[in-house]
């Protein structure tokens, strides 16, 4: 009896995985880098119109009723990639690229989650799997493939914003976000933290620790707020976050200790005011009309 249990099994794992690691020419391509404790991913057949590859943070926008090739690995420790509604669990692995293929026949927003032990913040490593009918799923990577940032009004908030983000403020030890940040049509190329090209479009915050599923999303009272406290001092508010404190605090990057630089509440305000204004435009929300599926159906956090 056991040789034949483990022979049935045997077949149906090999069965399994000639459904799941084989992928056909025209799957849409999908690369997916998972790092200490976010998510980036890159549409490699994609090129913006403002130069570089598109890709999003933290979200990652699928078409339905087709095959989609993954292709899998981590810019540090072993993570796992997990997003039960569209598939099973692969690993995502340093120096390593893995391809596999997920799909769903619904449109909606699923949860994924990291499901390997990876540090600190291992549980707070989240992200979103936006599937999309095909028109809409191309009406959307158009727009990113055109989208170029808007440049601020002169005097505005989200000038004042944008120059610090690109520049940090020297006098006080505040590094650039653009150090570690892309935004698309920007000078802004940094890859040691998420592309933010779209964060005014995204509705998710740390990775998915913070959701703002209203319709005013981050201009919310309670999202704003969250917003302001990330960027203020992110080590304190995400165990094992890397991303440097802005209120001269101390924290821990890969061991070290370090002292943040400072910003004043206004200039947190005021780069929070530019990265609401980088949106896709309306017809390319991909969160708009489409229904959320599990645990947060009824509206996340907010």
């Amino acid at each position: 009896m056991p040789v034949v249990i483990v022979f049935g099994l045997s077949i149906l794992t090999v069965r399994s995985m000639a459904i799941l690691n084989p992928t056909p020419a025209q799957a849409t391509k999908i690369d997916v880098l998972g790092k200490q404790f976010w998510w980036n991913f890159a549409y490699p057949e994609t090129t913006s119109d403002a130069g570089g590859v598109v890709t999003n943070g933290n979200e990652i926008i699928m078409p339905t009723k087709q095959p989609v090739a993954l292709t899998i690995t981590s810019g540090d420790v072993i993570h796992g990639f997990w997003a039960p509604n569209i598939g099973g669990q692969r690993a995502a692995m340093p120096a390593v690229k893995k391809t596999w293929q997920v799909d769903t026949d619904r449109a909606g927003v699923y949860q994924g989650n990291c499901s390997q032990l990876c540090g600190g913040s291992h549980a707070n490593m989240r992200y979103k799997v936006v599937a999309l009918d095909q028109d809409r799923y191309n009406t959307t990577l158009a727009a990113m493939k055109a989208y170029r940032a808007p440049e601020p009004a002169p005097g505005s908030a989200e000038a004042r914003g944008y120059a610090l983000f690109m520049q940090g403020k020297a006098s006080t030890q505040a590094v650039a976000c653009a150090a570690c940040h892309r935004v698309q049509g920007t000078p802004a190329a940094g890859a040691a933290g998420p592309d933010l090209s779209f964060f005014g479009t995204r509705r998710t915050l740390g990775a998915g620790m913070w959701e703002a599923m209203t319709a005013a999303q981050w201009t919310e009272p309670k999202a704003k707020e969250q917003l302001h406290e990330w960027i203020k001092h992110s080590p304190a508010v995400k165990p094992g976050s890397l991303m440097p404190s802005y209120d001269g605090s101390e924290y821990l990057s890969k061991g070290q200790k370090l002292k943040g630089g400072v910003l004043t509440d206004a200039e947190i305000d005021d780069i929070s005011a530019y990265l609401r204004s980088l949106k896709l435009p309306e017809e390319a929300d991909y969160w708009s009309g489409t229904p959320i599926n599990g645990a947060n159906a009824s509206g996340g956090t907010q």
